[in-house]
């Protein structure tokens, strides 16, 4: 068995410990993090019944069938199209087996395992499990045995279409995110460059209102955009200048865009690139990884394909070929990349010794490349993924530090931090300067009435604003500093991305996805209001 790293231990033992008081669990482990390596294990170890482990692709299902060799002492039977499970070895219990949600749904199928009901399902890229196609194969399990359980694992939990996991996950005993794995030296440091690209202009395209892609660009419209003949070589030209000698992982918006780029970037090198796609040949596609993550080929262009179960550490640079709205869409391309090289952490004991032997390796950071064009969206980067804990105006300074010069989106976002508290004092300060109370004395000219005093604060925030800006988590020191101009505008700006503190707690408690902008909430909590404040339903 392999050794665990100290925290797919702790992941481990808490998603079994809250087993014993919850049916169903959820590890968040960020990209890169060994999460295979964490389910492997549990499903090795797990003594109260068969183990099944659900997928939603082939690349996952044989994926996993190497991390359970490796703790099994043998190759786990896989349920997916033409291959079957043997039920006869189900009867000793305590078998791992492998099985895609697409095979597994099938009736006949499941039917298959009616004698043999298990005693776990474990669920990978468990943000897919919200569908149908998954529910109905966990309620036919949980019909033959009440004791099952169920562990989700993934890396994003949050999904564009705002359907939240709390549906499925009873609970979240273990939560690693991408930052807090760069900061305890487990995954490469990212460094950030926008490419200003003249002749790209997304802001024409339409955003998807439905489906499992609601809430992000229609791709259809984004590669139409991405496939003309100047975006193109305005998008290749730079790539070249930036990636130099490095591996580059390419995402597109679409198949043909895919290949036209590998096509271009070989007409600066023959050979350098090649473009993978969903109808790739399996044996050809194993064989382009190979030599990718050998260096003979610099370039690897994909739509769609290794979003997820890619596992290429040598790729040291990404380039985001194709924009999105989507946080964990974007997350997941991001870490294609952020895995360090073989070796490089496991022998350091503390997380300085691990971020130093990094810094030391043939792959000191991860360089992520953004194509910037027209847009009136608000597009994902970095400093979304890497800056959760930032307000957006810091997000937005950052962004506009990064645009100029690049670097590392960590040390742009602390830089913005001290900048936002800087401007935020000298707006406090002339804000003193504006509302120096003054003392006027109105008299009576002819002398019928007593003098009297009266006091008057002129301009900043209204009560109701920082009330406002403190429900939607801003510090109230910050929205006391703020003028009433200044604070309308962060009010907007926030209500187009968070909800506030109340709308947050009302739709976690009713198993909502709360980290909606305010009037995705508002509408929501209407709606559970509406049906006399019980959980929505939905489809698929």
């Amino acid at each position: 068995m392999k050794t665990l790293r100290p925290y797919q231990t702790r992941a481990l033992d808490s998603a079994l410990a809250d087993l014993e008081r919850h049916d169903s669990t959820l590890i968040v482990l960020a990209t890169g993090m060994g999460k295979t390596v964490v389910f492997a294990r549990m499903a090795a170890t797990w003594d109260r019944g068969n183990v099944l482990i659900l997928v939603h692709r082939k690349e996952l299902a044989y994926q996993a069938r190497e991390k359970l060799t490796s703790e099994l002492g043998y190759a786990p039977s896989i349920e997916m199209a033409q291959e079957g499970v043997d039920v006869e070895c189900l009867w000793q219990g305590g078998v791992p087996i492998i099985g895609s949600v697409q095979t597994m749904v099938n009736d006949k199928r499941l039917e298959k395992f009616r004698s043999t009901p298990f005693g776990l399902v474990i669920v990978d890229e468990a943000h897919h499990a919200v569908a149908a196609s998954y529910g109905k194969v966990l309620n036919y399990f949980r019909e033959l045995n009440a004791n099952l359980k169920v562990v989700g694992v993934t890396a994003t939990p949050d999904r564009t279409d705002e359907v939240a996991l709390g549906l499925v996950f009873q609970s979240c005993p273990f939560r690693m995110g991408i930052k807090e794995a760069i900061d305890d030296g487990w995954l490469v440091p990212v460094e950030q460059e926008y490419i200003v690209v003249e002749d790209l202009d997304f802001s024409g395209i339409a955003v998807n209102r439905s489906g499992p892609d609601k809430g992000d660009l229609k791709a259809s419209e984004l590669e139409s955009v991405l496939i003309q003949e100047g975006p193109l070589h305005g998008m290749v030209g730079p790539m070249i200048e930036k990636v130099g000698q490095r591996q580059c992982l390419v995402f597109t918006a679409g198949v043909a865009q895919a290949h036209l780029t590998a096509s271009i970037l070989n007409r600066h090198r023959e050979g350098c690139a090649v473009a993978i796609d969903g109808e790739t040949d399996p044996q050809q596609r194993k064989e382009v990884v190979a030599s990718y993550c050998a260096g003979s080929i610099q370039y690897l262009l994909n739509f769609g394909v290794f979003v997820e179960g890619f596992d290429a550490p040598p790729t040291s640079v990404v380039a985001m070929g194709r924009p999105t709205k989507s946080r964990a869409l974007y997350e997941q391309m991001l870490g294609r990349g952020t895995r360090p090289l073989p070796g490089v952490v496991d022998g350091p004991a503390t997380a300085e010794l691990r971020r130093a032997a990094i810094a030391a390796s043939a792959k000191p950071n991860l360089l992520v490349l953004d194509f910037v064009g027209n847009s009136e969206h608000k597009l994902i980067s970095t400093l979304d993924v890497l800056g959760g804990k930032f307000d957006v105006e810091v997000r937005e300074l950052a962004a506009q530090d990064l645009r100029k010069k690049g670097g590392d989106p960590l040390k742009a976002l602390e830089r913005a931090k001290a900048r936002f508290a800087l401007l935020n004092e000298q707006n406090r300060r002339r804000e003193i300067k504006a509302q120096v109370a003054y003392q006027g004395q109105r008299v009576d000219p002819f002398g019928h009435e007593s003098p009297g005093m009266v006091s008057t604060t002129r301009g900043g925030a209204s009560d109701a604003q920082i009330a406002f800006l403190v429900n939607l988590g801003v510090e109230h020191a910050t929205a006391t500093g703020f003028g009433g101009r200044q604070a309308s505008t962060v009010i907007e700006k926030l209500k187009a991305e968070r909800c506030t503190v109340k709308q947050r707690a009302i739709l976690q408690r009713y198993g909502e996805n709360p980290d909606v902008p305010f009037a995705v909430a508002k509408q929501i909590i209407d709606e559970i209001a509406g049906a006399g404040w019980k959980p929505r339903t939905r489809e698929e």
